[in-house]
């Protein structure tokens, strides 16, 4: 029994490291439902700058607001 439980992990492991090269090295060889889907990239709106007096903060060079903030939460 160990035999053979043996045999049947050595051909699992071979046949998805075979299935990895193919899909890896020729995916055009497997059928369309083992292929990866295709990443749609959308080009987002260009961010708007807000000045730092329009929102009453220190300018962006400065991180005491931010380190004001985090040591009130400790």
């Amino acid at each position: 029994m160990r035999k053979l439980w043996l045999l049947f992990a050595q051909v699992v492991t071979v046949a998805l490291a075979l299935l990895l090269v193919v899909q890896t090295m020729r995916p055009d060889l497997l059928p369309s439902k083992y292929q990866p889907g295709g990443i749609t990239v959308r080009e987002s709106e260009p961010a708007t700058l807000v000045r730092p007096g329009e929102i009453g903060a220190k300018p962006a060079s400065s991180y005491s607001l931010a380190a004001k903030r985090a040591m009130h939460r400790w």
